[in-house]
């Protein structure tokens, strides 16, 4: 016996094939969001580019100002997707209670004692010498202040930008382990284009980027650090110390 609508009793509505395409069990699919995300992403980063070469700033500024723009660009169309599927800020790594917290200053430590160990073995190898201060007075807290700043926005921008919402949702997609491979090989191939950057060095990030996202699968980096806190405090103290 079929209602008004044509449909028999206790049988389920059929669901247009063309919604399909676009819409999973868990919503819109992985691979169309990560497609807009994408986007929006090249777009934004486009509009960034233009602004800061548009205001002709002195080049520390403009390295600041471009590294805003990438931090943007990945966060900002997270948070439109986050409206769009439903799905809370937190679900993407960065929860804003986690800020600054006891989570972050973890990994800042694990950075710093991190990137002295590998100065001072390079240093004993008469590889790397540690100079003379050049700088006095306020000029060492301005660009103290500076270059934190600057690389906590390095931080930030690497963590949520290739283990944030693009292996949030590219897991959705393909499974864990397979986002995390294939985003730490993007994060270590994006290395080779620093000046005088390695194979090496390249494979060296890309394993860490690995290693950053193991806590989604064994739930340790988690219990440790909370979610991608951890790691950006990390990268930012090895990035801080490892540009002085």
């Amino acid at each position: 016996m079929a209602d008004d609508g044509g449909v028999c009793a206790g049988e389920a509505p059929q669901v247009p094939w063309l919604r399909t395409v676009f819409v999973g069990d868990d919503g819109l699919r992985a691979g169309w969001a990560f497609a807009i995300y994408l986007g929006m992403f090249a777009a934004m980063l486009a509009v960034s580019d233009w602004l800061i070469s548009s205001l002709h700033l002195g080049e520390l500024w403009s390295m600041m100002l471009g590294e805003a723009g990438v931090f943007a660009a990945a966060t900002i169309p997270a948070l439109i997707m986050g409206r769009i599927e439903k799905r809370e800020w937190g679900a993407y790594g960065l929860p804003m209670r986690e800020a600054f917290s006891k989570l972050f200053w973890v990994g800042a430590v694990w950075g710093f004692l991190g990137i002295t160990f590998l100065l001072v073995i390079l240093r004993g190898m008469h590889a790397f010498d540690f100079g003379h201060i050049v700088l006095h007075g306020s000029g060492i807290v301005r660009f103290a202040m500076f270059w934190g700043l600057l690389f906590l926005l390095v931080g930030l921008t690497e963590e949520f930008m290739l283990r944030g919402y693009s292996q949030f949702t590219l897991a959705r997609g393909m499974g864990f382990w397979p986002a995390a491979v294939v985003l730490s090989a993007i994060f270590g191939a994006v290395h080779l284009k620093n000046p005088g950057e390695a194979w090496v060095g390249a494979l060296a990030a890309g394993v860490i980027g690995l290693f950053f996202l193991s806590h989604a699968a064994a739930d340790w980096q988690f219990m440790v650090c909370g979610g991608i806190s951890c790691g950006v405090g990390l990268g930012r103290e090895f990035f801080l110390f490892g540009a002085g």
